[in-house]
């Protein structure tokens, strides 16, 4: 039975070893793509609607929102929103902090369990620590990393 025409489906992203014992073993490579730019500038946007692409062609994808780590974590009602956020709030840069490693050792897990081939990070990950904190994760995980600024401007 042919196949119907419209977009071609891919399955899995695969390089060929260079080894002699097996000549065609196909080995699997994780994608990490990680959003950065500033708060309401589209990465949540640009992440779902990826993540509903290229799951829709075939390839399983998951994004792990930093947001909804920290919105867990903590209740910015009760603790005031500009001062969670101030660059001089030791207890709320503690808790970012966490949030982003809890959202990148999951991520880890995802690739590491197979349960899909790309992962976005959608965070700011506007700090050189951070992104070298998540290079540094995927490092270890041999993960083929893409790190994404999402600008906006606004004209007047």
């Amino acid at each position: 039975m042919p196949r119907p025409a419209g977009v071609p489906q891919r399955k899995m992203t695969y390089f060929m070893p260079k080894s002699d014992n097996s000549a065609n073993e196909q080995v699997r490579v994780p994608n990490v793509i990680a959003l950065v730019g500033l708060p309401a500038r589209g990465k949540t946007y640009i992440s779902h609607k990826l993540c509903r692409y290229l799951n829709w062609i075939g390839i399983k994808t998951r994004a792990f929102n930093v947001g909804e780590y920290r919105r867990k974590a903590c209740n910015l009602g009760e603790e005031g929103e500009f001062e969670f956020f101030s660059p001089n709030n030791e207890r709320g840069q503690k808790i970012r902090d966490e949030c982003a490693r809890l959202a990148i050792e999951d991520m880890g897990r995802y690739l590491d369990n197979k349960e899909g081939e790309v992962a976005i990070l959608d965070a700011t990950n506007t700090t050189r620590d951070r992104r070298k904190i998540l290079m540094e994760y995927c490092r270890k995980y041999d993960a083929s990393t893409t790190i994404s600024c999402v600008l906006c401007r606004i004209g007047l």
